[in-house]
């Protein structure tokens, strides 16, 4: 028996012979907790759904219709009368918290190149599997396309941060499908004001929110924006707002807003993506968004985050399409890597035995 099967007998029993160790998190809708089998030592998380939601339909549809892929969480059991899922555990971590992690100690996070292109090529290839089983052990030829629908930073775990200094050997899974779905062609609309407005594609607007296959393709292009830039591929949304109310003066006063408005102008903002191929100096300064000035990537990942950041839909790239992309132009990057580290240690010993 697999591990994971293993893992999902144990977890059936959930709470039995399990204790409770941490609270890793909580929010609107639900708690994840982190439990303990008592003679396995296994670590599991728990997402606890509070009394007054309802249980999610979606994340059960989805979730266990779906194979095992190393880029997804696991889920191991579902037990709806005490409102819970039983989920693989990650190192308690997401991409949020590790980036705000290298903001304090990492000039405002400048990352590594290498580790910029582990995140993408993972996360694509979630991706590509959600959208056409590719990288699962199912038959491809039937699968149901599946779209998230709320890619952002705190929805992708770190199952393991890495040994590297610049974490370029992490692991990382998608997860969260609490918004997820059959994809649909006929109704791709979203439930209104929810998921991450900052990460939509151009095409999805707050009165008419899309959830499609190309809206996750331009979600994870944005990840990697943000990544490389320290802001999404959009306009501040505040100072859109102050923009557009100065051209367009309001008579109550909006000093004070709500979440749903504070939305509603992420979602208003003028999507925008930059450029993280070019010096500093021709660099736009994105008012109340760069923190610092983007360091000059390659023209490979410039380009393989712009196939997903492409402005219509129809010509952006597809999942399956853009992780081939990432995987090649990755390749070519560490073989780059790695002859220009050759090429220093033989300039080295060079100049050892000119000192000789």
């Amino acid at each position: 028996m697999s591990d994971s099967r293993n893992y999902a007998a144990i977890s059936n029993a959930f709470p039995t012979e399990f204790t409770m160790t941490s609270i890793l998190g909580s929010g609107s809708e639900a708690s994840v907790e982190e439990w303990k089998h008592s003679s396995t030592g296994l670590i599991i998380a728990v997402k606890r759904f509070k009394e007054e939601r309802p249980f999610p339909t979606n994340d059960i549809k989805v979730l266990t219709k779906l194979d095992e892929h190393p880029s997804i969480i696991k889920w191991y059991a579902i037990h709806e009368d005490i409102k819970v899922l039983v989920l693989e555990r990650c190192e308690g971590m997401d991409l949020w918290e590790l980036w705000q992690q290298k903001s304090d100690t990492n000039n405002h996070a400048v990352l590594s190149e290498a580790f910029l292109w582990s995140v993408y090529r993972q996360i694509s290839s979630a991706l590509a599997f959600l959208q056409t089983g590719i990288g699962g052990r199912g038959d491809t030829n039937n699968w149901k396309t599946v779209v998230h629908r709320d890619i952002k930073f705190e929805n992708i775990f770190v199952k393991a941060s890495g040994v590297k200094e610049d974490n370029s050997d992490l692991v990382i899974k998608l997860g969260d499908f609490g918004l997820s779905a059959f994809f649909d062609p006929e109704h791709p609309m979203m439930i209104p004001s929810r998921g991450a407005p900052d990460y939509w594609p151009p095409e999805s607007t707050f009165e008419e929110p899309m959830g499609t296959p190309e809206g996750d393709v331009w979600a994870i292009g944005a990840v990697i924006h943000k990544l490389a830039n320290g802001f999404e591929p959009a306009e501040e949304a505040m100072n859109y707002r102050e923009k557009y109310l100065e051209e367009n003066p309001n008579p109550r006063d909006t000093s004070e807003m709500t979440d749903l408005e504070y939305f509603y102008w992420q979602s208003k903002a003028p999507r925008k993506v930059r450029s993280i191929n070019i010096p500093g100096n021709e660099q736009d300064r994105a008012p109340g968004m760069r923190a610092r000035w983007t360091p000059i990537y390659s023209d490979g990942l410039d380009r393989c985050m712009k196939l997903a950041l492409t402005w219509d839909p129809e010509k952006r790239a597809t999942a399956v399409e853009l992780m081939e992309e990432i995987e090649e132009e990755e390749a070519a990057f560490l073989h780059n890597e790695l002859e220009d580290e050759h090429s220093s240690l033989l300039e080295e010993e060079g100049m050892e035995e000119d000192d000789g």
